[in-house]
């Protein structure tokens, strides 16, 4: 079982594990509400297909007008954009991701739990507030997935399948 040893328990919730990572960035989105923030420490796939999925749910928008998509996607999916539109982009992300994790208990994280997916892949499951009476117990949580690339952990989406970016994009959920 997960964090049966003290090293494998440091391993997922000490400092640089993926459950620190997940905090970071759930935090960044709901408390700091700092897109930007929680962009730079998310995985390169899952912003580029967050970006095609704004820019393929949206073809006929006017500021999305005369950019070629894909230039556009990967203008928008750099790790620290430049681009005219990233603000509005920015905004528009902050309320879909907001609409997502708003019901995130970011005050009990004695509670998140990770696990391994695949091989550098870890799904970090986050309290929320109950629902209905009738929904199972595994519905009152979150999960965020972390993945181990270039030497540290990033979010690479909020399922356990991971982002594929692509036309049409699939974000996993």
């Amino acid at each position: 079982m997960l964090g049966d040893s003290p090293e494998e328990g440091q391993a997922h919730f000490g400092p640089g594990g993926p459950v620190e990572a997940a905090k970071s960035w759930v935090e960044d989105i709901v408390v700091r509400r700092d897109v930007r923030s929680a962009w730079r420490t998310t995985d390169p796939d899952y912003r580029l297909a967050l970006t095609q999925a704004i820019i393929f749910l949206n073809p006929q928008h006017p500021p999305l007008m005369g950019y070629e998509r894909d230039e556009l996607a990967h203008a928008l999916a750099e790790e620290d954009p430049k681009h005219p539109l990233w603000e509005s982009f920015e905004n528009l992300l902050a309320e879909e991701f907001l609409t997502d994790l708003g019901e995130v208990r970011v005050e009990n994280w004695t509670a998140v739990s990770p696990r391994p997916i695949a091989p550098d892949y870890e799904l970090v499951l986050f309290p929320r507030e109950q629902g209905e009476e009738q929904e199972p117990p595994e519905l009152y949580a979150h999960g965020i997935l972390i993945h181990f690339r270039d030497g540290r952990w990033l979010v690479a989406g909020l399922s356990e399948r991971q982002a594929v970016p692509g036309w049409p994009p699939d974000l996993g959920y």
